[in-house]
């Protein structure tokens, strides 16, 4: 079991996301969504994800702003965007 983070600003792209993965991707767990930067740290923090789904284009903190922000990444990355 991979476990995971859909981080994405837009309601329907972390639907649409979360959907495909259930579908095709069953050995895929997704643990939480984010749908900011400041969620997202959170939500990194305290499921310690082994892969995050991570939007770009995020309004205040964009995807790669929010990496910076993380001390250690120790996770797998899949850079998603409109």
């Amino acid at each position: 079991m991979i476990t995971a983070i859909i981080i994405d600003d837009e309601p329907k792209g972390r639907l649409a996301l979360y959907q495909k993965l259930q579908t095709y991707c069953p050995e895929v767990k997704v643990l939480a969504q984010a749908e900011d930067g400041s969620q997202a740290l959170e939500l990194i923090e305290k499921y310690r994800p082994q892969l995050i789904f991570l939007d770009i284009e995020m309004p205040i903190i964009n995807g790669f702003s929010l990496l910076e922000k993380i001390k250690e990444i120790n996770f797998k990355i899949v850079f998603t965007t409109a």
